[in-house]
């Protein structure tokens, strides 16, 4: 029964070494950035923001979707190969801070496509790939089971993704209420 515990995780926190904890809680908040967990949001700003057509989002969703392949298959794996797991993750992680401060900055098309460009080495998650290798790592070394780590982080993803559309939604339904600039809920 232990074994399909949902909450199997918090053994990573009661049994698991300080710098295990800290891996997977980097890890887990970088989920938050998702695209499954922004595609609401996204949605939203194209069509209410930006006055995009049906149309014109399908065919950014098509073109950044091929942008976000060509990316996890030729930048990021040279990004992976010359960086440290830290210089990757503090790099990766720069940059989609850079992309999505910029993608709230205005309600201008082009602002949006461009911000686009600094994201594509660390899109949906990518970020996390080199701490994941290393979490894992550490995690059979401390006794933990691969299968069963995963499981464990994997839920941690989920719970990510269920807290992240809340607190994107929430906020940004707060931000036009109070007169700020919804686009700021990009930088949260």
């Amino acid at each position: 029964l232990s074994s399909i515990n949902p909450f199997g995780f918090l053994n990573i926190f009661k049994k698991g070494s300080v710098g295990l904890q800290k891996m997977v809680c980097i890890q887990t908040l970088q989920m938050f950035l998702e695209g499954k967990n922004l595609s609401d949001l996204v949605e939203i700003w194209k069509r209410e923001h930006l006055q995009w057509t049906v149309e014109g989002s399908r065919n950014f969703v098509v073109i950044y979707g091929m942008l976000s392949i060509i990316a996890g298959a030729s930048i990021t794996p040279r990004l992976l190969k010359s960086l440290s797991a830290r210089g990757f993750t503090s790099a990766t992680n720069m940059l989609n801070l850079l992309g999505f401060l910029l993608r709230g900055t205005a309600e201008k098309s082009w602002v949006f496509l461009l911000a686009v460009i600094p994201m594509l080495p660390g899109v949906n998650g990518a970020s996390a790939t080199a701490l994941k290798a290393v979490s894992t790592d550490v995690a059979t070394a401390e006794g933990f089971g691969k299968g069963e780590f995963s499981a464990w982080t994997n839920n941690l993803r989920a719970l990510a993704g269920a807290a992240a559309t809340v607190l994107y939604g929430n906020y940004y339904a707060w931000s036009k209420k109070k007169g700020i600039p919804p686009g700021s809920t990009f930088a949260i």
